[in-house]
């Protein structure tokens, strides 16, 4: 990838982290695992949640930058058509907004993800172009509509080993493990507060907005690009037992 990034003389954006990005989603449960149960002081009987409820889950698309800056992400929802009103609503304002019928990411959305909402965060921020975005190698991520799409944008995407995110993504090997504590966190203390109130798409975004806020460090974000070797640049600490041990580094911050 250097070397072809040097032919194109486009070597120099390695060295800029303000022009590094990763791009990946992850999954959040409406209604997470946890070891407490939420019950009325003196309840006798508490019962388990409804198994449709306890799997329902939303989709998110999520986009970090080497500088350890979080762009807009996409709520993808499980809809055939356009979510209700009352849903769109409590999105915010530069959040994208997606739906697909099982809730999952697909070549059509990420299309829509790259041009008017990651596209319109580096214009908004004035973020010199081209950028890298690094990405997995699902086949969502690498049609040819979105490939030439990112041609004219300014936008070089570069798909990481396939089926080994886990390992070379610093969302994965950085972010998503505080984000996703934080989520269980934050559903723990809704149902607190609304012990009567059954958690629902309709809650989802401004929970997912004050767990980031809270939950997601600049410096954890940071780390992240470095136990990969995405920034700075080390191609040597992309292996699997180099970026374990900064992964115990990377969970200590």
């Amino acid at each position: 990838m250097k070397n072809e990034l040097e032919r194109e003389g486009l070597k120099h954006i390695l060295n800029d982290s303000s022009r590094i990005f990763n791009g990946d989603e992850t999954n959040f449960r409406l209604c997470p695992k946890n070891k407490k149960v939420i019950a009325c002081r003196g309840t006798k009987n508490v019962y388990e949640v409804d198994q449709g409820v306890a799997k329902a889950s939303l989709t998110v698309m999520f986009t970090f930058s080497a500088t350890g800056n979080l762009s807009p992400l996409m709520i993808i929802y499980p809809y055939k058509r356009k979510p209700p009103k009352d849903i769109l609503e409590t999105v915010p304002e530069k959040w994208g907004i997606g739906y697909s019928d099982n809730g999952w990411m697909k070549a059509s959305l990420f299309y829509e993800y790259v041009a008017n909402v990651f596209n319109l965060y580096l214009e908004e921020k004035k973020i010199e172009k081209p950028v890298i975005l690094f990405v997995d190698g699902h086949k969502t991520h690498l049609t040819l509509q979105t490939s030439q799409l990112c041609n004219r944008l300014g936008i070089i995407l570069i798909a990481l080993y396939p089926n080994a995110t886990r390992l070379f993504q610093p969302a994965d090997v950085a972010a998503f493990k505080p984000l996703k504590t934080g989520w269980q966190r934050g559903i723990l203390e809704w149902r607190q507060q609304h012990p009567l109130l059954q958690f629902t798409k309709e809650n989802f975004a401004p929970l997912l907005a004050k767990v980031i806020e809270k939950y997601v460090k600049s410096c954890t974000i940071v780390n992240g690009f470095k136990a990969t070797g995405l920034f700075p640049w080390d191609c040597k600490a992309m292996t699997i037992q180099n970026v374990l041990e900064e992964l115990m580094k990377v969970s200590k911050t």
